[in-house]
């Protein structure tokens, strides 16, 4: 049992998701993200790319991406940030690719980091690391 769960994390290793990326009937997917990746300076090899879940009117669905290298996830994990600045791509979020039980956790932490904004103002609230922070604004 180990080893399979130590597989699927090696696959997982290798993956990203793509949120905000707009679709279209007729689309190339791998040039989507080539666009997105060559904005955050990387051109890695992907192995596959395709959507995720069910298609829903008005709403635009993840896009999984698997790379040949975990290490290359990793470089692009680092730089994703720099999409927010960026007039084409300020809309596209980039994320490891979790499973079922890290997704809830980290659903719950951020209803926890809300709860926390809304009844703790004047202290500035994040998350780094699975770990819900808090610290007097930068000045403060």
């Amino acid at each position: 049992m180990a080893v399979k769960t130590a597989v699927k994390e090696d696959d997982r290793s290798r993956n990203l998701m793509m949120f905000g990326v707009p679709e279209t009937a007729a689309e190339d997917l791998e040039s989507k993200a080539a666009e997105v990746f060559e904005q955050l300076e990387e051109k890695p090899k992907v192995v596959e790319c395709h959507r995720v879940g069910v298609q829903k009117e008005g709403a635009s669905r993840p896009v999984k991406v698997t790379l040949s290298s975990s290490d290359t996830v990793g470089r692009i994990l680092s730089k994703s940030r720099q999409l927010r600045t960026t007039d084409r791509f300020s809309h596209v979020f980039i994320s490891k690719d979790l499973t079922i039980e890290e997704r809830n956790a980290r659903k719950k932490l951020v209803l926890e980091l809300k709860q926390k904004r809304e009844n703790e103002p004047g202290l500035y609230h994040f998350i780094r690391n699975g770990t819900l922070f808090s610290r007097n604004h930068a000045g403060s």
